[in-house]
């Protein structure tokens, strides 16, 4: 059943029986009326009638509010038990002030003591009777809701003894009237074992000492006048005079003063016992004030310091808390950035002009400027270099409190509250600033490692970008050139580098396999990686050879990269269907080449790009030229590869790149390149990659051959998934 559903159905049904109630009410004053009336009508007919209609209103009066209190006790089980019990205290006592002035007023008024009733007193008796008849029922309720937000283990057994036991001493009273027994001492027994079973129930009353001190001063007088109103209602339903307030509750109902009697007395009991606890506590409660409110402080700036990572709002909730926990007259809170001048980051209570009035006296600023500890000044009048600062008639200070805030192992700022009055701060407020400093500490502690892993995360995801950018930049297919079977590899490291391979068709129809580096790794080499992309390609329909090549991008990138970062490229140049190939190199890694049966290191001598000015570079750059024969081999890589470690830091080196050259099994490009990278992983083993390798080998097949490359191991980065003609 929903929630909503449910308290409209509670709701409705306690509702019914206020109606139930008030119509009782109703009819039995009109039957009161026509029977003082008629004055003929047997009596036992109107005395049972009225009986029943009395009866009915109490009953439905009493369900209606047993319904509302069982699910108030169970909207507020956790919550403040001592508030809610002082509110309801407030309410009965209000309510029963009220009934007893407004029902002696009507009494007084309107009746006599005469024995026989006219209408109009029957209506006055009926309403004033069923009046404190309600207050007797909202008094029982008040006790019992006490009870049950305060309960122990016997409340609920102990409940039901003063229930069972309040409805006996009713059986008793009318027993007694109807035996004309005007001394009955077993209801007097039985209301005194009451009293002792609720001071039982009632139990401890340790959640006074947690009230506030205006809440204890307000629980002191209100449970004292209970105690009197209570005891004076109680006591007038128990007299039998005709002028007492028994007079209208027999009237309504008969034998029901005696439980207005107990309710009342009940009430009387329970305010007496919470005078005396309240009454003891009221001397502490500006300590326990004081520690509920550093409490409070404390788990507010606990939650601020779990809930954010925002420096400003920190040192801010600290200032306002610092000042209201140890109730200074003004605070303050300072920084000391790495440029070394002191900024206020908050201040209450305070200005900044006085804040550099009390600087400029030195004493003070060499104070603050060398507390290292939670420091306490109790009187500036008992400091001679502080005794100026107080010695003006409205001085802004003549005690403080400093608390140093670190961040680590450095200082990088204080927290100073201040006291108009010498002593006005205890050793308290010295131990809960201090708890303060600490908290903020490791608070600042916190915000910087959250500050450092979101700059980590967007690191990492600048970098992700970064290599997209990257992978798009490199071929994304390699022309088929007839007479030649190439194959390209690339595998990046964990971050970004620089490493740079390209297949460029040039205006004759030459094509021209670039194999790069850029020096550095991360973010800035790949950037410089696509400028030189961007380079290769605009000079593409310029250029006659791989010198030729080389130069112009030097002179194109020389004084527009950074001094300290260069490139370092080789380049070679084929023609379709011809042997005949030139290399250059500009400061790159060797040409590996397999040439007339054997294998060598063709290093042609060269700056790297960026070097130097193009009439130096030019001067220095080196020309090969090859003629190559079916099954001869080229084979072009980075230093990522060449420099590969293993776990004892030993090289990959040339010579297994070599072997695989020499090897009859390199019959094509895409097996050279998986037999090197193979003994690449078997020479590195377990140790981390910390370099991108690339690589590139092609095979001369002869005039006619086509080169039909297939897709690389999905694992690789950068793959050839398809091929175009040239």
């Amino acid at each position: 059943m929903e929630p909503e559903i449910q308290n409209a159905q509670i709701r409705n049904n306690y509702l019914l029986f206020y109606v139930v109630a008030i119509i009782s009410l109703c009819l039995k004053i009109v039957l009161d009326s026509i029977f003082v009336l008629a004055d003929r009508s047997p009596a036992s007919f109107g005395l049972i009638s009225s009986t029943i209609l009395a009866i009915s209103f109490v009953t439905g009066l009493f369900i209606a509010r047993f319904v509302q209190i069982s699910t108030l006790i169970l909207q507020h089980r956790a919550g403040n038990s001592g508030k809610l019990i002082l509110d309801g205290a407030g309410r009965i006592i209000l309510i029963t002030l009220i009934v007893l002035l407004a029902g002696s007023l009507l009494l007084v008024i309107f009746t006599d003591n005469n024995t026989s009733y006219g209408m109009f007193e029957s209506i006055i008796l009926n309403i004033v009777g069923a009046t404190f008849l309600y207050v007797a029922i909202e008094s029982i309720f008040f006790i019992y809701f006490a009870l049950q937000i305060r309960r122990h283990e016997k409340t609920k057994k102990f409940s039901r003894i003063l229930a069972f036991g309040t409805l006996v001493i009713y059986v008793l009273v009318l027993l007694g009237k109807y035996a004309q027994d005007t001394n009955n001492p077993l209801a007097g027994i039985s209301a005194f074992i009451l009293c002792i079973l609720l001071l039982l129930t009632i139990g401890r009353t340790k959640w006074i000492a947690l009230l506030t001190k205006q809440e204890k001063k307000k629980l002191v007088w209100l449970s004292a006048l209970g105690f009197f109103v209570f005891t004076f209602f109680s006591v007038q339903c128990f007299t039998e005079s005709a002028t007492a307030y028994s007079r209208p509750i027999e009237f309504f109902l008969s034998g029901s003063a005696t439980i207005v009697g107990v309710s009342m007395m009940f009430c009387a009991i329970y305010t007496a016992r919470l005078f005396f606890p309240a009454l003891v506590a009221l001397p502490t409660a500006s300590a326990v004030d004081r520690r509920n409110s550093e409490v409070s402080s404390l788990t507010h700036l606990n939650k601020i310091i779990a809930e954010t990572i925002d420096f400003d709002m920190l040192i801010e909730n600290l200032t306002q808390r610092a000042l209201e926990v140890s109730r200074a007259t003004g605070a303050w809170c300072e920084l000391y950035p790495s440029s070394g001048e002191r900024t206020i980051a908050s201040y209450k209570f305070i200005n900044q002009d006085q804040i550099d009035w009390l600087y400029s006296y030195s004493a003070f600023d060499q104070l603050i400027g060398q507390t290292t500890v939670t420091t306490l000044i109790e009187s500036f009048d008992e400091d001679k270099n502080l005794a100026p600062i107080a010695s003006f008639p409205k001085p802004i200070a003549r005690s403080l409190i400093i608390v140093p805030l670190y961040e680590g192992l450095s200082k990088i700022g204080a927290l100073i509250v201040l006291n108009t009055q010498s002593f006005g701060f205890e050793n308290d407020d010295l131990n809960v600033l201090s708890s303060f400093g600490d908290n903020i500490s490791v608070a600042l502690k916190n915000a910087r490692l959250i500050r450092e892993s979101i700059s980590h995360e967007r690191i990492q995801q600048e970098i992700q970008v970064a290599r997209q950018i990257q992978d798009k930049l490199l071929p994304q297919k390699i022309p088929t050139i007839s007479g030649y079977d190439i194959a390209p590899y690339s595998l990046p490291a964990t971050e970004v580098g620089g490493d740079y391979y390209d297949l460029i068709t040039l205006r004759d129809g030459k094509v021209a396999i670039f194999m790069g580096d850029v020096s550095g790794k991360g973010v800035p080499a790949a950037f410089y990686m696509a400028e030189l992309k961007g380079v290769v390609l605009a000079l593409a329909q310029e250029v006659r050879g791989a010198r030729d090549f080389l130069c112009k991008i030097n002179a194109t990138l020389f004084g527009n990269i950074e001094k300290q970062t260069y490139i370092t490229l080789s380049c070679v140049v084929i023609e379709p269907n011809s042997p005949k190939i030139s290399l250059a190199r500009a400061g790159h890694m060797p040409f590996l080449v397999k040439q007339h049966g054997g294998v060598s290191v063709v290093t042609p001598r060269g700056l790297g790009v960026g070097l130097a000015k193009p009439e130096i570079f030019d001067a220095l750059l080196e020309e090969y030229f090859l003629d190559l024969e079916v099954g001869d081999a080229c084979f072009l890589f980075t230093d990522g590869l060449s420099e590969r470690q293993n776990l004892q830091d030993k090289d990959f080196g040339y010579e297994p790149i070599l072997d695989v050259l020499r090897s009859p099994s390199a019959e094509s490009a895409k097996t050279i390149i998986k037999e090197v990278m193979k003994s690449v992983e078997y020479h590195a083993g377990t140790c981390a990659q910390h370099d991108d390798m690339t690589c590139l080998a092609f095979i001369y097949r002869g005039n006619g051959a086509i080169n039909q490359i297939k897709s690389l191991p999905p694992n690789d980065r950068t793959s050839v998934d398809e091929s175009e003609n040239v």
